[in-house]
């Protein structure tokens, strides 16, 4: 399993990658403290394995 982390100046996202598929968490800035989590989506292979949770935690953590 591979979490990448892709940072740009208005948002960024995390990536999960397994050899079954991905998970993907992505946010917005709104500020220097504040995120907005825009978007979660795991693909069916990955459901109920907690994947779309650890990603939020990356990004709230």
């Amino acid at each position: 399993m591979q979490v990448d982390f892709e940072d740009g100046e208005t948002g960024g996202r995390y990536v999960l990658r397994t050899e079954d598929g991905e998970a993907v968490a992505t946010f917005s800035k709104a500020g220097d403290k504040i995120v907005i989590i825009d978007h979660t989506e795991v693909d069916d292979a990955l459901r109920g394995r907690g994947y779309g949770q650890m990603l939020i935690e990356q990004i709230v953590g």
